[in-house]
C-alpha cells in the first residue's frame, strides 16, 4: 500500500528511464487532485524530446523496523499543482524506494553515501541502525551485514551491498543521470585516484584518530566483527597525517576547482566530509590555507551535504 504526491523543485529527473533534463516551459494552469491531468502536463512538457514518460512518483516513507522498514498508507488524489504564468521548472523524481539504504546519522560513512544520493536527486527507503545502542551488532541486522557495520544497500531481490564505494558504484550504473564517478575513461580513473587518496590519506586518517581516542570506543578501535583495544600513541599521528592531508588538498585546489578536476564528484564529497569528520580531533583548517577555506565553503552551501 503506497501514498504518493508529487515532487517540486529544479530540473526533471528520469533517472530509470534514462536522462535528466533541465526544461523551461510557459505554464498557466491549475491541476487540483487530478493525477491524470498532472501527468498530461508532464506528457506535453517533454513532449518535444521524445521521451516516453513515466508517472514518476515519489512515496513517503516511515523509517521503521528492519524486516518491515516502510509504513505506507494510500490516498486517492496526488496534491494540488499551482502554477503561475512564467519559466518555471519541476522535477519529478524516480522512485527509488526499492531499495533500502540501512545508515546512521551520525556515521561519516553513510553521510558519504546519502550525499551521493542527494546530489544525484534519488529517494532511497532509509531505515536507521543506532550505533550508540550497538544495533548493528544485533542478530537482526548480522544477517544483513555479518561485518556489522554501516552503510548497507539491500537491493529489491535481497542482495547486501556494503562498502561506500561499491555502494557508489552500483548507484552509478543504474542510475546514470549525474555522473559522479566520471564520465569518461579518463574522468573515472582521475576521480578514483583523487577520492582514493581523499580516502586512504585524510579520511581513514580521521577515523584512525577518533576511534583510539575516544573513551566509547575502548576495545572497538577498528570497525568490524572483531574487537581491539586501542592505541593512544596513534591519535597524535593521525592528527599529523591530517594537517598534511588539508596542507596537500590546498595545493591541489589551487590548480583546479574540484579536487578531481574541473567538475564536482565523488572525491569532493570524500574530502569534505573528511574535514568536517576532524572537527571531532579538533582539527579546522588553518587560516593560511585560503584555497582549501574557499572550497570548503562552496561545498558546505551545496544542498545535498545536508543529507
Amino acid at each position: 500500500m503506497q501514498r504518493f504526491s508529487p515532487v517540486q523543485s529544479e530540473s526533471i529527473s528520469a533517472d530509470r528511464v534514462g536522462v535528466r533534463l533541465s526544461l523551461s516551459a510557459e505554464w498557466n494552469d491549475t491541476v487540483d487532485g487530478d493525477p491524470q491531468a498532472i501527468l498530461g502536463l508532464v506528457a506535453e512538457l517533454i513532449k518535444p524530446f521524445s521521451l516516453d514518460y513515466l508517472p514518476l512518483i515519489e512515496p513517503h516513507v516511515t523509517e521503521n523496523a528492519y524486516a518491515d522498514s516502510s509504513t505506507i498508507e494510500p490516498v486517492e488524489t496526488f496534491k494540488s499543482v499551482k502554477t503561475r504564468s512564467g519559466t518555471l521548472t519541476k522535477e519529478i523524481m524516480a522512485p527509488s524506494n526499492t531499495l533500502k539504504l540501512y545508515h546512521f546519522t551520525g556515521s561519516p560513512n553513510s553521510r558519504r553515501v546519502r550525499i551521493f544520493l542527494a546530489e544525484k536527486g534519488l529517494v532511497l527507503t532509509l531505515v536507521p541502525v543506532d550505533l550508540g545502542k550497538g544495533e548493528q551488532h544485533s542478530d537482526a541486522y548480522r544477517m544483513i551485514n555479518p561485518r556489522q557495520m554501516v552503510p548497507t544497500l539491500v537491493l529489491e531481490d535481497g542482495t547486501a551491498i556494503g562498502e561506500v564505494l561499491a555502494i557508489w558504484r552500483y548507484l552509478e550504473e543504474t542510475y546514470p543521470s549525474t555522473p559522479l564517478l566520471g564520465r569518461t575513461p579518463k574522468e573515472k580513473a582521475l576521480v578514483t585516484m583523487w577520492e582514493r587518496r581523499a580516502e586512504l590519506e585524510g579520511f581513514a586518517a580521521v577515523m584512525e584518530g577518533v576511534r583510539n581516542a575516544v573513551a566509547g570506543l575502548k576495545g572497538r578501535a577498528i570497525a568490524g566483527p572483531h574487537d581491539y583495544e586501542q592505541i593512544p600513541a596513534l591519535v597524535e599521528r593521525s592528527k599529523l597525517r591530517v594537517a598534511n592531508f588539508l596542507s596537500d588538498l590546498d595545493t591541489r585546489l589551487a590548480d583546479a576547482p574540484f579536487v578531481a578536476g574541473e567538475q564536482f564528484s565523488a572525491a569532493d564529497i570524500t574530502a569534505w566530509v573528511t574535514i568536517d569528520f576532524a572537527k571531532a580531533l579538533a582539527i579546522s583548517i588553518p587560516e593560511e590555507q585560503r584555497t582549501l577555506e574557499r572550497w570548503y565553503q562552496e561545498m558546505s552551501a551545496r544542498p545535498s551535504v545536508r543529507a
